[in-house]
């Protein structure tokens, strides 16, 4: 199998985190376009047929919100990237921005869940965020965890 030091991993990390927050910044300048097109896309199930502006409007506040929330998250990663990077992973720092990535994850399943209505493929980005957010909250919880051994440890003599 393929394997890159921890260095050029952390590295790789970063740049697509950077990369995905470049693609995000840029996303917003396009956004209500974006959103007419998918507001544009084929409905088999006849809901977006003639909607009113106000459902247009709404949509497009989903797509905005859902942006804020993926742009923060991209900014919690490369955070937790640097703390990484500095060796300062087992803290207290990393365990907070685990969980705040993992509420973002819930904060963006909501999101999704609510537009589900105008768009029914939603739901399961919002159940693919519920469960990464899951995963997020278990490995919140090893790393708190971790940090707690790693405290202990350095008291002792």
């Amino acid at each position: 199998m393929f394997r890159i030091s921890r260095k050029w991993s952390v590295y790789l990390s970063m740049f697509l985190a950077c990369a995905a927050l470049v693609g995000l910044i840029v996303l917003a300048f396009f956004m209500p376009g974006f959103a007419e097109y998918l507001i544009s896309l084929p409905d088999y199930s006849g809901v977006r047929d003639g909607l009113p502006a106000y459902a247009h409007a709404l949509i497009l506040t989903a797509c905005y919100v859902i942006l804020a929330i993926a742009l923060c998250g991209v900014g919690l990663v490369l955070y937790l990237l640097i703390l990484v990077r500095a060796g300062k992973v087992f803290a207290s720092r990393a365990v907070g921005t685990v969980r705040a990535i993992s509420w973002l994850l819930f904060a963006a399943a909501a999101a999704f869940g609510a537009t589900a209505f105008f768009f029914e493929m939603l739901l399961a980005f919002a159940f693919v965020c519920l469960l990464v957010g899951l995963i997020a909250r278990v490995i919140k919880n090893v790393l708190e965890e971790a940090v707690h051994l790693k405290n202990d440890n350095d008291l002792t003599i």
